[in-house]
């Protein structure tokens, strides 16, 4: 389904690399810089003066006056309303808000979940989603896929919560264990397949080293079982002799939960969506957990090949494109695109 570029309403979008002072990410590491002086910085954008104190973690932040962010220089910012910092549709973000375990990064420069959400909706808005399903998994999209976010559905419609997902979650008895486990994206074609999506921004993928509590790799196995009558998509034989430290936490959940959730004969898929230049031996890293038969239902994915989608040249879609040629990380651009 596409709407047309007066059908849809693209906010004013986060800021980018257009609007940022020239070598600002290198001027707020140095002290001698036009940027710092004694216990203030100033703001980021390009010609405001306004100088604020800088970030620590026990003070209250500061926002400019004039473009409601938080500068760190680290070197980084925040939005005061976490809103600005998606392009579209913040009535049906604020509702999928509730759902989400933990939403208090989403003004954040570095949010995943912020780019993952303006890339995934506005695909969704401007037809893209059946090419976004191919990419991810290998297939053609047989109808328009479903589309959820941290298990929510908000496409074609919004319907809350998926039943499935809290289904398979009190199975695992993940009430029990802390955070439980809700894909950041997921798409489903009803009847031909779901892919989970891990999608990592500026942080790298989760190993069960740091995972808090501590647990060890036995432990973890055994909270995720395979489903009787499927096939076990994990090694586990060949996990039991990693490190805490090779196990790849987040992403062999999804691979789990991917094969709690397929229906009948669904297909089961899991993608890592990473920067183009970021952790490009996460599939041989990922295929040592993997049985040899669910090796090819894992795939590496970069944020760049989703910004080359035919979609993306659309006329309604140049809003979206605009974001991601001028997305920042780190107040540096974040894509090669």
């Amino acid at each position: 389904m596409t709407l047309s570029a007066a059908q849809i309403a693209w906010e004013p979008g986060p800021f980018g690399t257009d609007d940022l002072e020239l070598g600002a990410a290198e001027g707020y590491k140095l002290k001698a810089s036009p940027l710092r002086r004694c216990g203030e910085v100033r703001c980021c954008i390009r010609g405001c003066g306004s100088w604020l104190p800088r970030r620590s973690g026990t003070d209250r932040p500061k926002f400019c006056p004039d473009h409601g962010i938080s500068i760190s220089t680290s070197p980084t910012y925040v939005y005061r309303d976490w809103k600005r910092n998606f392009l579209l549709r913040h009535d049906l973000i604020a509702r999928v808000k509730e759902h989400k375990v933990e939403s208090w990064r989403l003004g954040n420069e570095s949010s995943e979940d912020a780019l993952s959400w303006n890339m995934f909706v506005g695909l969704a808005h401007v037809g893209g989603l059946p090419e976004a399903f191919e990419l991810l998994m290998g297939q053609q999209a047989r109808a328009d896929p479903q589309l959820f976010f941290w298990g929510v559905e908000v496409w074609p419609a919004y319907r809350g919560v998926w039943s499935r997902l809290a289904d398979a979650r009190k199975r695992c008895g993940e009430e029990s264990y802390g955070i439980p486990t809700e894909p950041d994206i997921m798409l489903r074609v009803e009847g031909q397949a779901i892919v989970l999506v891990e999608a990592k921004f500026g942080s790298p993928n989760g190993t069960l080293a740091k995972k808090k509590p501590p647990v060890d790799v036995p432990t973890f196995l055994d909270r995720y079982p395979a489903l009787p009558g499927r096939t076990d998509p994990l090694d586990r034989a060949a996990m039991t002799g990693m490190q805490r430290d090779q196990v790849m936490e987040q992403l062999c959940r999804n691979v789990m939960f991917a094969s709690y959730l397929a229906d009948g004969g669904e297909g089961a898929f899991v993608a890592n969506v990473v920067r183009g230049a970021a952790e490009m031996d996460i599939k041989d890293r990922m295929d040592r957990h993997l049985c040899s038969g669910a090796r090819a239902s894992f795939r590496r994915v970069a944020w760049e090949d989703l910004a080359r989608l035919p979609a993306m040249y659309r006329d309604e879609a140049a809003p979206l494109k605009h974001y991601m040629r001028t997305k920042t990380l780190r107040l540096q651009p974040a894509f090669n695109i």
